[in-house]
């Protein structure tokens, strides 16, 4: 959308840090790029957030579809293609995340935010851990069915 002084909603919006560059549908966009690192950098709008959740995560987590690795919010700035990524394994972060690991109370079993079954979880069965390395310790195995 064009604004009446000619600048465009949408770049107005990423400079403000109030939207995200959508590299999904504006692929090699420099002026967005230019625009959202900037606004990061200045920690401006949801960039105050050190780890804000990508609206695209936030609506499949919604309608209970799992996460693939980068969609998961990041600890660090943007990746080259798409929402930024953590460039590690998620069984080796020691840093807690947004979206915790979720233990099942019953089945002693958890998942990633990645794995298939993670929203699949009864509420009164969550158990929240900020990684693997503490569900592990506290009796819980990974689920067969996230993956490697």
């Amino acid at each position: 959308m064009v604004l009446e002084d000619g600048r465009t909603l949408n770049q107005e919006l990423v400079k403000a840090g109030y939207a995200w560059w959508y590299r999904k549908y504006a692929p090699g966009n420099i002026v967005l790029e230019k625009l959202e690192t900037e606004a990061r950098d200045a920690k401006l709008g949801l960039w105050q957030d050190p780890t804000p959740v990508p609206p695209w995560t936030f609506r499949k987590l919604k309608r209970g579809e799992s996460l693939r690795v980068e969609e998961i919010p990041a600890f660090s700035g943007p990746s080259e293609r798409g929402p930024p990524s953590f460039g590690e394994s998620l069984n080796q972060l020691q840093t807690p995340l947004r979206l915790p690991i979720l233990g099942n109370r019953r089945s002693h079993i958890y998942h990633r935010p990645d794995c298939p079954s993670y929203s699949q979880i009864a509420s009164r069965n969550q158990v929240p851990f900020s990684n693997a390395a503490e569900a592990e310790a506290a009796g819980y195995r990974q689920a067969r069915n996230c993956p490697h």
